[in-house]
């Protein structure tokens, strides 16, 4: 069985229904079946070739919004009626009083009537106050009804089964990435067919990062079983880069009988068309006679779209009115959107434009590319500068002269056609004379000749036969499970991204589960907000969000929280507040079902988190710091006795939580030993596990700064950059310019961290600009735990550095921090800045220090190894 999944599919029109056609007709030959999954507003034939066309999905690629159905589509039917009345009523004096006394003895029994629907909404409105009274388990996750639909239609399927994208989209890819965690019969072979630049349709359902893209690739864990087609050598090439995988240029989708009646309008025969609508034969006979009467007709094959003819549309239909070349212009009206729709409609009025208003069958349409005289092409340059359009091939095939934009990837087509590129629709009848004095009837059918006989159409039926082709199960590894807090834009989530893409280049699957403390339904909102931001660079295939129960329910679960931990350490009460947030119940389906590689949890409060798995894969604890240190410095107070808790007892507790993981990683050298000291025995599990940063390329330009201070809102951070606004700031120059990037914003007019000097950014989303923009990094750091990120962003930024001695803290002993050195007194730290800013000769030292720094640092080589070290720990783990 060939399962098709094409979410464009809504009707005959387009390349959808061809593609569709043509791949059923060949995998039959070959002796399997096919089901497609098609839009489900699809309103075409129920089954193609004998395949049957199943309406599944809710929304096409190029809709941002699932289509209504149900009961908002219901009172959208029902108000349509209601609204066209009301336009009679005002535009219709004559018969107009009539018709309002029968509309408002209407609208009385509808009031009459309100009761009774009030009556049958009580219970539901009951039912959402009770609900929201109560509280709701605030757990989401990433899968789109897209990628539900298929995983659905697969698991029902029995026998070997393939899986075939016609028309494919990164964003459609990134979704159907998530099947292996999904699905629970072994993983179908897949190939997907891209004809679309990849750059127009990345954001569908999640917004995506084309980058993260090969990552997510690598980490479904597909390998072999997934193959990639494009429809042109340009595209082929760019998706290729993107994918970082081999993508096969096949040429467009054709079948033979398509082609051989293209073939017979070339050679002048007449193709029957005796399947024409009574409204379709009405046009091809006006156009039959219109050519009778030797008028020529230039024809823009296809319903237009913006990018398909909506922006030239006024140059093109103004051209006709200086024009001597006595033409006239069929158009194929826009779906969508409405207002271009409605710009075709108006074009109705015109004698010499003729209108085709609804979608042609496909005789029809075969009808309208015989009786054309030339064929319009007045596509946008950039949204085809890598999408050979099908049109023109049909046209080339059909032998008839082709007039197309300049720029768009057909002009660099080498098979045989007749066609013209122009930049200037203004003059197009012109240029289409031109055209047709150089083409004779007998040229244009010896080059549709040529380019049939060449074969390039059907190359793409190597697809079919690899999809049709038994092969053996593909044997995927079980997923891993990534806990993490939903912490963003932050050092933190620097090491997050640094972990998932690990774990996805070495091929194991990922679900990503982010915890949110926020109790509040707002901030909770906005947390998974700031998530589905956060998604579009992620290497998982699958993102959870979990968050703590509200109302009612809510409230007396964090009451027995209370109880349960009364007389604890902070240290306690922190990590089993984790237990209020739920485990999503899709990783609790596959860590029962399937079970998992191993967990990774980041910090230890979030090890009773997954509790509810009960250690049946090994857990993986990344420390990050050592928490102790950070309650002390946050100075929290214990909730039960009123007073700070003795960093002794914090540790103990902490401790005892580090005991429950099978790997422990330290991402500091003196906490990795302060770990093994105070684990005794069990010491062993400790690693030192140090990310490796890099800062993406980016073109975008930021202004120019003196003093670059990256920080996030923390208590660490702000006594950091507090220490530097009232100590080191006064001492510098006045004229100094200082940029503070991070969310540290939030805090800096209550933390009384305001300056005239310094401007504060908040979140960015990539951080290489300013680096690059700054001439130089400061990194006044006074408190903290763990590792200081942003000194490995500046490391690896290649910037002078002016720093304090805590800001290189827990880095290898080895390590020689760079020029200038660093310094913790006010004084000498604004002299430092100072010296670099008017000395260009020592401000380049201080370049080639950092680099050379970085540079023996290694921290990639590091990383790597270390990771693959608690990979293969785990591996060998024994669970009991």
């Amino acid at each position: 069985m060939i399962l098709i999944v094409e979410p464009h599919l809504d009707d005959e029109a387009g390349h959808p229904f061809r593609y569709v056609r043509a791949v059923i007709a060949t995998c039959a030959g070959l002796g399997w079946g096919s089901l497609v999954l098609a839009h489900r507003a699809y309103s075409g034939p129920k089954t193609i070739n004998g395949a049957e066309i199943r309406p599944t999905f809710p929304r096409s690629y190029y809709e941002r919004k699932d289509r209504r159905t149900g009961l908002s589509r219901a009172l959208e039917r029902g108000l349509r009626p209601v609204l066209k009345a009301l336009k009679r009523l005002v535009n219709d004096p004559v018969n107009g009083p009539d018709r309002f006394v029968l509309m408002a003895g209407r609208a009385a029994l509808a009031v009459m009537a309100m009761p009774a629907i009030l009556v049958l909404l009580l219970p539901y409105a009951l039912w959402r106050t009770t609900s929201a009274a109560l509280g709701r388990s605030s757990t989401r996750d990433t899968c789109s009804p897209f990628v539900r639909s298929v995983a659905r239609q697969i698991d029902n399927t029995s026998g070997e089964l393939s899986l075939l994208v016609p028309t494919a989209t990164p964003a459609m890819l990134a979704e159907l990435l998530a099947l292996p965690v999904l699905l629970a019969r072994p993983l179908p072979k897949m190939a997907c067919v891209f004809h679309e630049d990849p750059r127009l349709y990345a954001n569908w359902y999640r917004p995506l990062d084309l980058d993260c893209l090969a990552h997510r690739l690598r980490g479904s864990g597909w390998k072999a079983g997934i193959r990639f087609y494009a429809t042109n050598p340009l595209l082929a090439m760019e998706m290729s880069k993107l994918l970082d995988a081999p993508v096969c240029d096949f040429g467009d989708v054709f079948d033979e009988d398509e082609v051989a009646s293209l073939g017979m309008i070339a050679a002048g025969q007449h193709v029957e068309a005796d399947e024409l609508s009574a409204k379709e034969a009405l046009i091809f006979t006006e156009l039959s006679q219109r050519k009778k009467s030797g008028r020529r007709l230039a024809v823009c094959l296809g319903a237009l779209r913006p990018d398909k003819g909506g922006t030239q549309l006024r140059s093109i239909v103004c051209a006709l009115d200086g024009s001597s070349g006595d033409f006239d212009l069929v158009i194929q009206a826009a779906r969508w959107p409405n207002s271009l729709r409605s710009e075709c409609l108006a074009l109705k009025s015109r004698k010499d434009v003729i209108v085709i208003e609804r979608p042609l069958s496909a005789s029809a349409y075969l009808q309208l590319v015989y009786l054309s005289d030339v064929v319009l092409l007045p596509y946008d340059a950039e949204a085809y500068r890598c999408r050979v359009s099908r049109v023109f091939i049909e046209a080339a095939l059909a032998g008839r002269p082709v007039l197309a934009s300049q720029g768009i990837a057909a002009e660099t087509d080498p098979a045989p056609s007749s066609s013209r590129f122009i930049s200037n629709w203004c003059a197009w009848p012109d240029e289409a004379v031109k055209l047709l004095d150089s083409s004779s009837p007998d040229t244009l059918a010896h080059r549709a000749r040529e380019r049939i006989s060449g074969g390039t159409w059907n190359r793409w039926s190597e697809a079919a036969t690899w999809l049709c082709t038994p092969s053996q199960p593909i044997v995927l590894p079980k997923p891993v499970l990534y806990v993490r807090p939903s912490w963003f834009a932050t050092g933190s989530a620097t090491v997050f991204d640094q972990h998932l893409r690990y774990l996805a280049d070495r091929g194991l699957p990922v679900i990503e589960v982010i915890v949110v403390s926020d109790r509040d339904r707002k901030a909770q909102r906005m947390s998974w907000r700031a998530a589905l931001t956060d998604r579009d660079s992620s290497s998982a295939v699958l993102t959870c969000v979990s968050a703590r129960r509200s109302g009612v329910v809510g409230s007396l679960q964090r009451r027995l929280l209370h109880i349960d931990t009364e007389r604890r350490s902070q240290a306690v009460y922190l990590a089993e507040q984790s237990r209020l947030s739920p485990l999503p119940s899709i990783v609790r389906e596959i860590g029962l079902d399937r079970g998992f590689s191993f967990i990774l949890v980041n910090h230890y409060f979030h090890l009773p988190f997954i509790k509810p798995l009960k250690h049946r894969s090994p857990v993986w604890l990344e420390t990050h710091d050592l928490q102790a240190r950070q309650i002390i410095l946050r100075r929290e107070i214990n909730r039960s006795t009123g007073i700070e808790d003795a960093f002794e007892d914090l540790v103990a507790d902490e401790m005892s939580y580090l005991r429950r993981a099978d790997v422990i990683g330290a991402i500091n050298v003196d906490e990795e030993a302060f770990f093994r000291a105070h684990l005794g025995s069990e010491g062993s599990r400790v690693l030192l596990c140090q990310p490796s940063i890099f800062l993406h390329p980016c073109d975008e330009v930021a202004p120019e700064c003196d003093v670059l201070i990256v920080a996030s809102d923390n208590q660490s951070n702000v006594s950091s950059l507090s220490w530097f606004v009232h100590h080191v700031l006064p001492k510098l120059d006045p004229t100094r310019s200082v940029k503070v990037v991070g969310s540290i914003q939030k805090v800096a007019q209550q933390e009384r961290l305001l300056h005239d000097q310094v401007q504060y950014l908040g979140v960015v989303k990539n951080l290489a600009p300013h680096y690059k923009s700054a001439r130089l990094v400061a990194m006044p750091i006074i408190a903290g735990a763990g590792i200081a990120i942003k000194a490995l962003e500046a490391l690896a930024a290649g910037r002078p550095i002016v720093a304090s001695p805590l800001a290189f803290r827990g880095l290898p002993p080895d390590f020689q921090p760079p020029a200038p050195t660093p310094t913790s007194d006010a004084f000498e730290f604004a002299a430092a800045i100072d010296r670099l800013l008017n000395d260009e000769q020592a401000r380049g030292e201080a370049l080639q220090s950092t680099r050379n720094a970085n540079l023996a640092l290694g921290m990639r080589e590091r990383f790597e190894s270390q990771m693959a070290q608690a990979v293969e720990r785990l591996a060998n783990c024994a669970i009991s």
